[in-house]
């Protein structure tokens, strides 16, 4: 049976990745991957067209997307640590959409 992925229910399988596979994670790290993973979803929702399936979220989350995003954080002036935390966590989820 094939499972459509979609930005709506990618979150809940990515928390249960990083509860699978990364058991060395702290409760509150996985807390914070969650959150900035609800952020970006968000953002590209907003941002981008998102007709997106699993099949076709390598272009959804191409260059040119976090390039926008990166710049969106920076013109609302979020904190250095901050985009950084959400640059690990956009990493962390295109490792498991791997």
């Amino acid at each position: 049976m094939d499972k459509a992925y979609n930005l709506s229910n990618i979150e809940a399988l990515f928390k249960n990745y990083l509860l699978a596979e990364n058991s060395d994670l702290s409760p509150v790290t996985i807390k914070n991957y969650s959150s900035d993973l609800k952020h970006f979803v968000g953002w590209v929702k907003t941002n981008v067209s998102t007709d997106a399936t699993m099949d076709d979220l390598s272009a959804l989350l191409g260059e040119d997307t976090i390039k926008n995003y990166l710049k969106y954080l920076d013109t609302h002036q979020i904190p250095l640590k901050t985009v950084n935390r959400r640059l690990s966590t956009i990493r962390k989820f295109l490792q498991f959409c791997q």
